[in-house]
């Protein structure tokens, strides 16, 4: 399983292109994920022990998590699928006008897939899986309405717009004197 890359993400618009993935990297540099390079329609993060989870789960052939693992690595699942989701939700916030639905199918499918994977190994019941995502969707919006975050995601997806290219040192740069600045 390699980093995080969302390559099925609409290179038609490639300013909701940019604020998707700004979502991404912000969240997921504020839960603990540390970004290598940003590029159009993708972002690759450095392994954690999310990507080792993923690892041994496909190396044994199955999505299911053993009940031992499950207190330890919720946290871990979840800060992922909050990555994951702050995509759409960023694309959201920055054209009010799209529905949450229409964020995720401009996106492409696989952050949702993912999502939908790791959400079964956490909740087996469907409602309540149901129930966990909207959790994970809350907090994730809870996150990118803070004007320092939020400042922090538009000065992303700006400088994503100007270059094709950004590494994971920049984007930190970017990021801190953001949140430092509203």
């Amino acid at each position: 399983m390699h980093p995080h890359s969302s390559t099925g993400t609409s290179g038609s618009d490639p300013e909701l292109m940019a604020y998707h993935e700004a979502g991404h990297v912000v969240v997921g540099w504020i839960r603990g994920f540390r970004i290598k390079e940003v590029c159009a329609g993708h972002v690759e993060f450095e392994k954690n022990e999310v990507h080792a989870l993923l690892e041994k789960l496909h190396e044994h052939g199955r999505l299911c998590l053993p009940e031992e693992y499950q207190r330890e690595v919720r946290p871990v699942i979840r800060a992922y699928c909050e990555m994951l989701q702050a995509g759409y939700v960023a694309m959201h916030i920055h054209r009010p006008e799209l529905s949450l639905k229409e964020c995720v199918q401009l996106s492409g499918a696989e952050d949702n897939v993912t999502q939908q994977h790791l959400g079964a190994l956490i909740e087996e019941d469907p409602s309540r899986r149901v129930e966990w995502f909207l959790g994970i969707y809350r907090s994730v919006n809870r996150i990118l309405s803070q004007s320092d975050i939020w400042c922090a995601v538009e000065a992303l997806a700006r400088r994503l717009q100007e270059s094709s290219s950004i590494a994971g040192e920049e984007v930190e740069v970017i990021i801190n004197g953001n949140r430092k600045r509203s």
